[in-house]
C-alpha cells in the first residue's frame, strides 16, 4: 500500500514542489530538497487521509466516514490490522470489506480492531516519520528562520483515533 501512495499521491506533491523550485530557477540541490520535501508531504497527507476515513467527522472530512472501507480499500490502517488481528477477525474484516451497506456497528467494531491490534499507531509513527524527513528535506534548503517555520507550520497534523473521536496534534 505504501508502494500506491508513493506512486500516487507522494509522486503529485512531488511534482508540485519540484516544479516550483524549477519556476523560480533553484539550484539542482534545492529543486532536489523540494521534491523530497513533496513526496514526503504526499506520503503523509494520504496516510492522514486514510486515517480520517475512519475516525474523522464527516462534515470536516467531506466525505461519509467508513466510505473506503465500504469501497473495499485496502489501506495501511486495514493491512496492519490484517496483519496483527486473529483468524476470526480476519474472516470478518474480509467480508465486511467492500459491503457498501455496512451498518455503523460493523464501522465500529473495525475501528476498535483497528485500535487494538496497534495499526492506528502504527500509521500515525508512519505520518509522524514522513512528517519529520519533510522537515529535514526543508533544512537542506538553509531557509530564513521564518520561512522554514510557515513551512513546517504549514505540514499536516497527526489525527489521533481515540474512542471513536479525532484528537488533533501538530
Amino acid at each position: 500500500y505504501l508502494q500506491v501512495i508513493h506512486f500516487k499521491t507522494a509522486k503529485l506533491f512531488e511534482a508540485a514542489t519540484r516544479l516550483g523550485a524549477v519556476i523560480c530557477n533553484a539550484s539542482k540541490a534545492q529543486e532536489q530538497a523540494l521534491a523530497k520535501y513533496g513526496m514526503h508531504l504526499g506520503t503523509a497527507f494520504q496516510l492522514i487521509d486514510d486515517v480520517l476515513d475512519y475516525s474523522g467527522n464527516q462534515s470536516d472530512i467531506g466525505k461519509n466516514v467508513g466510505d473506503d472501507l465500504r469501497e473495499g480499500k485496502r489501506t495501511a490502517l486495514v493491512a496492519i490490522t490484517l496483519e496483527h488481528c486473529s483468524e476470526s477477525d480476519r474472516g470478518r474484516i474480509d467480508l465486511l470489506l467492500g459491503n457498501r451497506t455496512m451498518p455503523t456497528a460493523d464501522l465500529d467494531w473495525l475501528k476498535q480492531r483497528m485500535i487494538d491490534s496497534g495499526a492506528v499507531a502504527a500509521v500515525e509513527q508512519l505520518i509522524a516519520d514522513h512528517q519529520q524527513l519533510a522537515n529535514e528535506a526543508l533544512s537542506q534548503l538553509h531557509l530564513p528562520a521564518e520561512s522554514h517555520w510557515l513551512l513546517i507550520k504549514k505540514l499536516p497534523t497527526i489525527p489521533l483515533l481515540k474512542a471513536g473521536s479525532v484528537i488533533w496534534m501538530g
